[in-house]
């Protein structure tokens, strides 16, 4: 009845198959088991000839080459990078955003530093009602002194 015209009641059912969840155990084991293989590859591929080492040493310096001929490239055509160096000049170019949010925060250090001196009307307006709170807490205890001592 709830469930007409708003696609399938089944929507968030289990599918397929049951899930199994592999313990810790099985899984160290099944790593073991997958890297034993490797070292016996590894072991027959070095003692087939002396010669295949030399070719796959040049086919791996080929590789490295290769890699190390597109690797600037790729740094410098890649937009996400961060920039790192700065232009020899020593200029920096901010955008926009960049600009306004340091102007802003030196607005507020400057806003800050002259509270804490109290040069603003605001800060002048704060240090006035703290000393008139402080003045009465004083003149409190002192009634409270009075009163015990009669």
């Amino acid at each position: 009845m709830g469930f007409r015209g708003r696609g399938s009641h089944k929507k968030f059912t289990a599918k397929g198959r049951s899930r199994y969840i592999a313990s810790v155990d099985e899984i160290i084991a099944r790593n073991k088991e997958l890297s034993e293989p490797e070292t016996d590859r590894k072991s027959d591929e070095e003692g087939d000839s002396p010669n295949d080492p030399k070719e796959s040493e040049e086919s791996d310096e080929s590789e490295s080459e290769s890699e190390s001929e597109y690797e600037p490239l790729i740094e410098v055509y890649n937009p996400n990078k961060a920039r790192t160096s700065i232009e020899k000049t020593g200029i920096v170019e901010l955008s926009r955003r960049e600009r306004e949010e340091l102007e802003r925060q030196k607005f507020e250090r400057e806003k800050m530093k002259l509270m804490a001196q109290g040069k603003l009307p605001k800060a002048k307006a704060d240090l006035e009602r703290l000393a008139k709170i402080r003045k009465q807490r004083e003149e409190a205890m002192a009634r409270k002194l009075e009163k015990l001592k009669l």
